[in-house]
C-alpha cells in the first residue's frame, strides 16, 4: 500500500473502528533492507539483483511511509501513539525472507512485464539456492500502536 492509499485505508479504518478502540500495525521498512549470511561462503548476489529488478518498475513493492507512520496517524486523528523499531532476531529475520520469496513467485504470476517476469524466474532459483546456504535478507519491522480518540468526529 503506497502513502497515497494511506487515507483512504485511515477514513476506512476511523469508521470501522469504535472510539477508544486500537489499532495495531506492524511492517517491515524497506528502505533498511540488508543481506546477510549465515556463513562465510554464502552469496546475496541473486537477492540482490532481484531487489534491484524490482525496485524501479513498481513502487508500491518498496512503500517508503513506514518509518513515517507514527505521524500519519496523528495527522489521521489517532492519539496514545506508540512506536517500537528493531530488527527481527535472526532465525526469525530468516522465516520472514523465506516467506517473502512466494512474494516473489506471485509477482512473476502476475507481473504483465513479460521481461521481468522471464527475469524474476530466471533469479529465483538462484536465490533459493542462496537461501538453503543460510543466506536471508532483513528489514527493520516497526510496530505502531495508536487510539481512536473519544468524542471522534465531533471536532
Amino acid at each position: 500500500m503506497g502513502c497515497c492509499c494511506l487515507g483512504s485505508w485511515l477514513t476506512w479504518d476511523s469508521a470501522t473502528l469504535e472510539p477508544g478502540g486500537y489499532i495495531q500495525w506492524a511492517e517491515a521498512d524497506h528502505e533498511t533492507l540488508r543481506y546477510a549470511k549465515s556463513t562465510p561462503e554464502g552469496s546475496t548476489e541473486g537477492m540482490v539483483s532481484l531487489y534491484k529488478l524490482l525496485y524501479n518498475p513498481d513502487p508500491r513493492l518498496h512503500p517508503t511511509w513506514i518509518a513515517k507512520l507514527p505521524d500519519l496517524l496523528a495527522d489521521g486523528g489517532f492519539v496514545d501513539i506508540e512506536k517500537d523499531s528493531q530488527d527481527a532476531p535472526p532465525h526469525l529475520a530468516f522465516l520472514f525472507h523465506e516467506a517473502s520469496l512466494l512474494v516473489y513467485q506471485s509477482i512473476a504470476r502476475k507481473m504483465k512485464n513479460e521481461n521481468i517476469t522471464r527475469e524474476i524466474k530466471r533469479l529465483l532459483p538462484a536465490v533459493v539456492e542462496e537461501t538453503k546456504q543460510g543466506s536471508y535478507g532483513t528489514a527493520l519491522r516497526y510496530t505502531v500502536i495508536a487510539r481512536k480518540p473519544w468524542g471522534w468526529g465531533l471536532r
